[in-house]
């Protein structure tokens, strides 16, 4: 697969443009876009942007949901054969003597805390307790993980973070879909809880978000049977 067949939606806010390029085609998406000013939206028009409140529903929870409403956006409106997301200074480190097999999902690199999952977001995240969340929907019997999938998520210590995903649009719009069902729940019973939440927490959905993708990625061969997933480097520009 040649860099300009994939197709890479960077999300922005307002005031912050894409600060990398890229051999893949880079599309910046604004995420909150539902707030900009009509001046504005035609400005970043110009400048080849799209916005998550277009054919979209979620952009007014972007606070809340992070990146995962420009996410949602694609999911319903992406087109190209090849997609992946990214944000404005978080980005994928490009192969230079190879490149991303087309029949694979890829995923950031696995990082590995010197303690559990579950102690690892007690130590970075007071507002919400993610483990107490899981665990009552894991309790119910239809919800994404058992309970002792869930278990042995939180008491392991490997996390893959940052919400970002790159394939073929097939299999990355079924895996975004698989991780939006997971999500629904979680945020149809603790919504007012979540939205009473300020400062760093207050995306408490995208901080859930990156624990239930790093238990989806781990479980693949069950909840996403035939899936070739893989992991590659990201970067980070301050």
């Amino acid at each position: 697969m040649e860099p300009s067949d994939s197709t890479i939606y960077a999300v922005c806010i307002p005031g912050e443009k894409v600060r990398y390029t890229a051999r893949s085609r880079i599309v910046p998406i604004m995420g909150g876009a539902c707030r900009l000013k009509d001046s504005e939206r035609a400005w970043l028009r110009s400048e080849g942007y799209q916005f998550d409140d277009e054919d979209a529903f979620l952009s007014p929870l972007n606070e809340r949901w992070g990146e995962l409403t420009c996410i949602h956006w694609m999911i319903n409106n992406a087109k190209e054969p090849n997609i992946g997301n990214a944000q404005y200074r978080r980005n994928w480190i490009e192969p230079e003597d190879q490149w991303y097999e087309e029949d694979t999902l890829y995923v950031p690199e696995v990082a590995e805390f010197s303690c559990s999952l579950e102690e690892q977001f007690h130590g970075g995240h007071k507002d919400f307790d993610a483990p107490a969340i899981t665990r009552e929907l894991a309790a119910t019997g239809d919800w994404l993980f058992s309970m002792e999938e869930n278990e042995a998520i939180w008491a392991q210590n490997r996390f893959i973070g940052c919400n970002m995903a790159r394939g073929s649009s097939q299999n990355y719009k079924q895996f975004m879909t698989v991780l939006f069902n997971a999500l629904l729940p979680i945020w149809n019973k603790h919504e007012k809880q979540f939205m009473k939440i300020n400062g760093y927490d207050k995306r408490a959905l995208a901080f859930i978000a990156e624990r239930i993708i790093t238990g989806m990625v781990f479980y693949r061969d069950r909840i996403l049977p035939g899936m070739k997933i893989a992991t590659a480097p990201i970067g980070f520009i301050s």
